[in-house]
């Protein structure tokens, strides 16, 4: 589906304001497509690359009011990083919160926090961490496992912060 299209459908007023702040706003991500992605924690992202806004339809499948309240705020999110993007900007930076609050969000933040998620976000949220955690040490001094998506770096030691034993990595 055509993002402006589908942006116009779901948040028109940000977008006629971005549109009118940027005028080649439209001609630029006219050709940009919204992509759905069922992988990873991500609510959703934009890729330049690609030239699509990728959304996670696995968090929005339940469309109950919390939820498209966070579909919503997931939508202006990646919008100001495209108007960011234009105005010279990078990342979560003062631009991009300049955009967030040009477009109705008064105090942005790169991410939501976990209590701040609907419901339904939250628990498909845990259930996705859960999946993809594994064992990257276990603690030496009280046998605690270390869980985590990604590996620990190799040229750091690390101790556990309840007993203080080193940790092992497991083989």
């Amino acid at each position: 589906m055509n993002m402006l299209t589908y942006l116009a459908r779901m948040i028109p007023k940000e977008l006629d304001y971005v549109c009118e702040a940027i005028p080649e706003f439209s001609t630029r991500y006219a050709k940009w497509s919204i992509t759905k992605i069922k992988r990873g924690r991500r609510l959703g992202a934009v890729c330049f690359s690609s030239q699509q806004m990728e959304i996670n339809v696995e968090y929005y499948n339940t469309m109950d009011p919390e939820t498209r309240k966070q579909l919503r705020q997931t939508l202006v999110h990646e919008l100001a990083h495209l108007a960011q993007y234009m105005t010279g900007g990078r990342n979560h930076d003062r631009v991009w919160k300049s955009w967030m609050r040009s477009l109705g969000v008064p105090n942005p933040r790169a991410c939501v926090k976990r209590g701040e998620m609907s419901p339904h976000i939250a628990n498909m949220v845990e259930k996705h961490s859960r999946q993809r955690d594994k064992i990257v040490g276990i603690c030496a001094g009280c046998g605690h496992k270390v869980m985590r998506t990604r590996r620990l770096p190799k040229n750091k030691q690390y101790t556990h912060k309840q007993c203080g034993g080193g940790l092992i990595r497991p083989v």
